[in-house]
């Protein structure tokens, strides 16, 4: 079994834990590139191991992501196939977990504001 199998459940399951953990993932990848000889190394790493720490956001994007999966397929038409994480063949330091798969070749990121409005959100 694919450790994109094993997967599936991703934040429920200890192996996406544990797989994430190993390497650059998409969401910390920015944060990689953005290092200066000024950045804290201790706090780059620990950033790396533990992730961000944001639980409201978290957990809203988690608990709508399925209605907004479903919005998505209602509007556009198209099939959204629940996914694992995946690991560059090349570059296995590399991983990401795309909220779904879109056909043989397509993938999709879904983001739920908490906020609808910039007013809301400042």
């Amino acid at each position: 079994m694919s450790i994109s199998q094993l997967t599936l459940q991703q934040n429920n399951s200890a192996v996406w834990f544990e797989e994430r953990r190993k390497r650059i993932t998409a969401s910390s990848f920015g944060k990689v590139c953005k290092i200066k000889r000024t950045t804290n190394p201790k706090n780059t790493i620990k950033y790396l191991i533990n992730g961000f720490n944001s639980i409201k956001a978290t957990n809203y994007g988690i608990d709508n992501e399925p209605i907004a999966r479903k919005d998505f397929e209602s509007r556009s038409g198209l099939e959204v196939e629940e996914c694992g994480f995946f690991i560059d063949y090349e570059d296995c330091y590399i991983g990401a977990t795309p909220d779904g798969l879109i056909g043989s070749n397509g993938k999709i990121e879904i983001k739920c504001a908490r906020f609808s409005t910039v007013k809301e959100a400042i």
